[in-house]
């Protein structure tokens, strides 16, 4: 399990990968392999976890870095870890607020929140981190910045401390059908996405945990650990989805004209009648107590990197004019 200088949450695939050096990340474990949730739990600071790597157990959370926030994360960042210092980044000048109103009482005089892309190459310029998280950032930028999701690595990494750590969590993509139960919320994904390109918004894209290895290999970066999440999915949480669709039927209604839209009202109610059969909901006005059952499928993840051991144990160069240079240093492949 990771752990990490003391987090904690859970929620949504927004796993923000905290603090590569306290006691964050097995708090998170625990929690997280107990209620069979989110990654988020990784970085818990109550949890406990034997498997801990001492490198990452060891260390204070520092100077945070939040590189995609939203209220929810930036509470538990906040409130639960003791950073000198928690800067969190967001696009959008309304989520910039709620997420200041979320910690108030918490935020420090040298805590921050600031709106950018990381699109900007001057964006926090000259800014450096302990540790950096980015929680459900990568699936989030083809809604914001496409097609650069492959330079984020990069873009973090100037921003990274010569020992520091980054947290990336992330939701492996749903497939496009399943077996059994699981195949509703294949079929609410592409409908909550066939909506919002109708809509003339962007979906956002997820991305599997062999190709956030690639990526963070071709950026030279050092997989501390990983760990994955199964998602247990309720009626709420699956519904929840479905109404990002529902949400967008005034923008298909303005762009393609009422029929449109209401055939893809109907196509939404007779998806959750689906849902309801697949999680045995109850909806007897008789019983004083609604029966849910969640469907396992999927998971969440949690990867935590770093520079190369070689690189920061290298010598630095010689001042003298006449010394030979030193020869590299040889790590284990």
């Amino acid at each position: 399990g990771i752990r990490h200088g003391d987090a904690g949450k859970e929620g949504r695939c927004h796993l923000r990968l905290h603090r590569a050096h306290a006691d964050a990340a097995a708090a998170v474990l625990s929690t997280c392999v107990l209620n069979a949730r989110k990654p988020r739990a990784v970085l818990h600071p109550k949890a406990r976890t034997p498997t801990l790597t001492p490198t990452l157990a060891a260390r204070p959370w520092g100077r945070f870095l939040d590189a995609g926030t939203g209220s929810h994360s930036l509470q538990w960042i906040a409130r639960n870890f003791d950073t000198d210092s928690w800067t969190a980044v967001t696009a959008a000048e309304e989520m910039a607020k709620q997420s200041r109103d979320s910690v108030k009482g918490h935020m420090r005089e040298q805590d921050k929140v600031v709106i950018g892309n990381w699109d900007d190459e001057t964006f926090l310029e000259g800014e450096v981190y302990d540790v950096i998280l980015a929680d459900y950032l990568i699936g989030a930028m083809d809604g914001f910045s496409p097609y650069t999701q492959d330079l984020i690595f990069e873009r973090l990494k100037r921003h990274l401390a010569p020992d520091g750590v980054i947290y990336i969590v992330g939701l492996e993509p749903i497939p496009d059908t399943a077996e059994g139960a699981a195949d509703v919320i294949c079929e609410v994904r592409r409908l909550r996405d066939a909506m919002i390109l109708l809509a003339g918004h962007r979906c956002y894209r997820e991305y599997p945990l062999t190709w956030i290895y690639r990526q963070c290999r071709r950026a030279g970066f050092e997989v501390l650990e990983s760990t994955t999440f199964p998602i247990l999915y309720s009626r709420a949480s699956i519904t929840r989805q479905l109404d990002v669709g529902r949400r967008k039927l005034p923008y298909i209604r303005a762009k393609h004209g009422s029929s449109t839209a209401i055939a893809m009202g109907q196509a939404c109610e007779m998806l959750q009648r689906r849902i309801d059969d697949a999680t045995n909901h109850n909806t007897s006005k008789t019983s004083a107590v609604k029966t849910d059952t969640r469907i396992r499928f999927g998971f969440d993840y949690v990867v935590a990197l770093r520079r190369p051991q070689e690189v920061l144990d290298a010598p630095l160069p010689s001042s003298g004019a006449g010394d030979a240079p030193s020869a590299p240093q040889t790590g284990s492949p």
